[in-house]
């Protein structure tokens, strides 16, 4: 949280300058067709709205005398998106904007370099365009929605698809000067927050327990709003008067009709008493905890209270979005580490001053759990607004080696994830090295040619992820000695299965679980290790643990990686440690066997095990093959349409070998390292100080979109299909499945891919839907009605031209029955309702997508029973999906197996 006050002489207060970096949501480019196999999609240049919004739509019904219609077999839809959580994501690379403005509106207003511009001067066109250069950018209410209203529409005149987030700030306040007296003009945001502090007072005199006191009377420095002020009720609870009042001038002064697409909270912290020093303490009687500074008991009350108005005011915000019918306004902070009682309500936090943050490295700013970035990005609501800031060093030289190495670092970094970073002089004042000039190779590239481009038209060139971060682990267990040398791959087996050679397993109360050895599941070999979780435990991972019974020698920050396979009932995190070295990480493992690499660091020389700790997430974890060597052996890789980003965080030089050939960037900043090779393999320089290592982007050498699919078939439990020259055959639940399979193609024009989804049948022994990519790689896996159902699933698909979506309906035979429902982007099955379906005994949902009520999208449901139920639901009802009672279902017929228009 770095952020500074200026006032300028006489006409000018600099409002509040801070470094942040930012993540957004938004859109990309889709269109859309139904064949008799295949969905065709196509997102274009219109807003849309959000799934919520989409099933709250208030649409009239029409007359219902009409005959059903199915969906015509080609549709052109034309539409982009706002933030939502359903929306694509705005193409890669997310490089943002965070700059401060004076209240008169510089540096947009007047010349660049005076801050002392007249309110009145004209915009600056370069430099509206400069930041109309990046998706996203961050500033000040005042005077952006008070003072100066020509510079948003400014902004997207010059960029139609820019997000511009309103800045505010939890816990700070100065005194409303403007023009050297003591107001803003009415109705300034800045003038609007002091006086919700100072409960009406414009005077520059502060004074009562709505300020935040240290215990010799001054106002406390690092905070001088008193968060935890709170007045008690008739029914003897607490309301936290002043954090709603904050809530309140943030909302009304940051809110979408004043032009915003979001808001951004800085300083906005959980706690303050680790600013706390010797000689400054907070005065908690003054701050209405009760009488004695010495009692620890009333710092305590304090450290509540502070926790407790933290939260009214997220929630307050929240609140006022939902009321004035922005439900899903992006709403994201700043300070220290985002707390998790927050995720329900917030999109998202900073990392601030990365790699600095948090223990200065990748490890603990990234992976830290559970508020490291790539823990945090499936925590946060949806949509998710996720930041790295990253400041330049020194800011007089942004195209130094090191300077680009660390902007590499950092939009690397935030790449792995769906966040933005910002690279800017620290303080975040525009006026120090003008960066919002600042343009890299990487931030544009032109992709006929591989050359980097400066400017809107070549941004967004990676285009949409293929999948998640992973870790590109390529580990040579013969350079380096193994650490372990006894049953690494649980192959040997004991007197019961809870007795495993080498490894000692440990379930501790009151957590409940079991780990034994599974003969039923393995990466290599037989056998692997199975943790399992009933009850979990709130706090301690290794509640539930398998350690290794053999020790090693470790030396203290020096580098040893843990290799080893692993897959879990559902994705979570599992924690790998050397148990007395004092060194953790915890790494996302998906439900698909795949090989992972620790990274740990001990702080301390000596000997110690190596354990798998799953104890405080309830589910199943399998590990093998499990190997510990000095040094790393991996790097973490992201895919994307049109290339790749890798990124080295360790302490050492790495090699990368490449699958096939990748291009680098023609660059003109720094064409030694971009310089448009081909290549099969890259190498990273290391971490070598301040926690910095590096990245590279890559370009695919064949950026043509894949061949058109020619076939799709579908025998017994199989699919097959062309693209190309390339025949696949993928068996999508493997050769024990029992039944039937429903299989649909959706081709994505823009960018140009095509994926699979497929469902097993009613009366078939597995209950998941999947999604491939054309080559038959999984994308994604959801399981509607959890990992105990075995029934099979009735399942149905449509494209809704009106509302741009392709949606899934699933059933399955369940003792409450149930739909649920998704959407089927390139990447995801993005689960968004469920509907419940009357019926006394388990049956078997028939579902079909129709078109009723002329050219209305429909959902009929039967259950085979005398008389057959019959179940209609609107897609665009002005609440959830629910029965539509007024239509006719007489005119529906089903005879057990299909739903036919009489």
């Amino acid at each position: 949280m770095r952020y500074f006050i200026s006032k300028w002489p006489r006409r000018i207060t600099l409002g509040l300058v801070v470094a942040c970096g930012v993540a957004v949501l938004a859109a990309t480019n889709h269109r859309a067709s139904i064949a008799q196999d295949a969905v065709t999609l196509d997102y274009g240049a219109i807003a849309r709205q959000t799934f919520t919004q989409l099933l709250q739509q208030a649409e009239s019904l029409v007359d219902s005398s009409a005959g059903p219609a199915e969906p015509t077999n080609h549709l052109n839809i034309s539409a982009a998106s706002t933030n939502s959580s359903s929306s694509p994501l705005q193409p890669f690379p997310h490089p943002a904007m965070y700059g401060g403005a004076s209240s008169s509106g510089w540096p947009f207003v007047g010349t660049v370099d005076n801050p002392l511009s007249p309110s009145n001067a004209p915009l600056n066109t370069a430099v509206i365009n400069a930041y109309a250069k990046f998706p996203q950018v961050i500033l000040p209410p005042t005077p952006l929605s008070d003072g100066r209203l020509d510079i948003i529409p400014a902004f997207r005149a010059s960029n139609p698809a820019i997000k511009v987030f309103g800045y505010t700030v939890g816990h700070v306040t100065w005194c409303p000067q403007y023009n050297g007296l003591n107001n803003y003009p009415v109705g300034y945001y800045y003038r609007d927050y002091w006086l919700a502090v100072s409960n009406g007072d414009p005077s520059c005199t502060p004074s009562g327990n709505r300020f935040l006191w240290n215990q010799a009377s001054a106002l406390w420095g690092p905070a001088n709003v008193n968060l935890a002020f709170r007045e008690q009720q008739p029914d003897g609870t607490y309301r936290y008067t002043l954090a709603e009042a904050l809530a309140e001038t943030m909302y009304e002064h940051a809110k979408p009709s004043r032009g915003f697409d979001g808001i951004f909270v800085d300083i906005f912290c959980p706690g303050v008493l680790w600013a706390e020093t010797p000689t400054e303490l907070i005065d908690y009687a003054r701050a209405g905890y009760g009488t004695d500074n010495s009692d620890s008991a009333n710092r305590t009350a304090f450290d509540a209270g502070w926790k407790a108005g933290h939260r009214r005011l997220a929630e307050r915000l929240r609140e006022l979005a939902v009321a004035d019918g922005h439900s899903d306004l992006p709403i994201a902070a700043n300070c220290g580490q985002g707390p998790a009682e927050l995720q329900p309500i917030l999109n998202g936090w900073m990392r601030e001053n990365y790699p600095y943050q948090n223990g200065g490295s990748f490890y603990t700013n990234m992976l830290t759990y559970p508020w490291g970035y790539l823990h945090q990005e499936r925590g946060f609501r949806s949509p998710q607004y996720n930041y790295i800031f990253t400041g330049s060093e020194p800011t007089s030289e942004p195209y130094s080696a090191y300077n680009q190495q660390k902007m590499r670092f950092g939009l690397g970094s935030a790449s792995l994830g769906n966040g933005y970073h910002a690279f800017e002089d620290v303080s975040a004042a525009p006026v120090n090295g003008h960066y919002y000039d600042w343009w890299y190779d990487e931030y544009g590239v032109d992709l006929a040619t591989g050359q980097a481009g400066n400017g809107l038209r070549y941004a967004g060139w990676l285009g949409q992820p293929q999948g998640e971060a992973y870790q590109m682990v390529y580990p040579d267990f013969t350079a380096k000695p193994d650490r372990l040398t006894t049953n690494q791959n649980f192959e040997m087996s004991g007197a019961s299965p809870t007795d495993i050679p080498g490894w000692v397993g440990a379930v501790y109360s009151p957590a409940v679980g079991s780990v034994t050895r599974d003969t039923t599941t393995a990466a290599e070999g037989n056998a692997s290790v199975h943790l399992r979780v009933d009850v979990p435990h709130n706090v301690y991972d290794y509640m539930v643990k398998i350690a290794s019974s053999q020790t090693f020698a470790v030396t203290a920050y020096q580098q040893y990686s843990v290799t080893f396979w692993a897959k879990a009932s559902a994705s979570r995190y599992v924690e790998i440690q050397f148990a007395s070295a004092n060194a953790a990480q915890s790494l996302p493992v998906t439900t698909e066997w795949r090989r992972y690499q620790a990274v740990l660091k001990p702080t301390s020389s000596g000997s110690t095990s190596v354990q798998f700790n799953v104890g405080t997430i309830a589910g199943d974890v399998w590990v093998d093959n499990v190997h510990v060597q000095s040094g790393v052996s991996s790097v973490w890789r992201r895919d994307f349409d049109n290339g790749i980003v890798l990124l080295n965080p360790s302490d050492s030089v790495q090699t990368v070998p490449l699958e096939k050939a990748f291009q680098k960037i023609k660059g003109t900043v720094n064409p030694t390292l971009n310089d448009g090779s081909v290549v099969s393999s890259v190498t990273l320089t290391p971490n070598v100080s301040q926690g910095i290592g590096d990245g590279i982007f890559l370009l695919k050498v064949d950026r043509a979109p894949p061949a058109a699919i020619t076939d799709l078939r579908v025998s017994g439990g199989s699919i097959s299909f062309t693209s190309g020259r390339h025949r696949t055959t993928i068996l999508p639940f493997g050769p024990r499945y029992r039944g039937g399979l429903f299989a649909k193609r959706i081709s994505f024009r823009s960018p140009k891919r095509t994926v699979y989804l497929v469902a097993p049948t009613a009366g078939s022994n597995r209950d998941e839907v999947k999604l491939y990519d054309n080559r038959g790689r999984p994308l994604a896996t959801v399981t509607p009605f959890g990992q105990s159902s075995r029934r099979g699933l009735t399942a149905d698909v449509i494209a809704q031209p009106k509302n741009q979506r392709v949606y899934l309906a699933v059933a399955g035979r369940q003792r409450q029955p149930t739909i649920q429902l998704y959407e089927v982007t390139p990447q995801k099955l993005i689960h968004f309702s469920s509907l419940g379906i009357a019926s006394l005994v388990p049956r078997n949902i028939t579902l079909r997508f129709m078109r009723l009520f002329r050219n209305e999208d429909m959902l009929v449901a039967a259950i085979p029973q005398q008389p057959p139920a019959i179940s209609v639901y609107r897609l665009n009802a002005r609440q959830r999906p629910a029965r539509d009672r007024s239509y006719n279902t007489a005119k529906l017929r089903y005879d057990g197996r299909r739903i036919t228009w009489r």
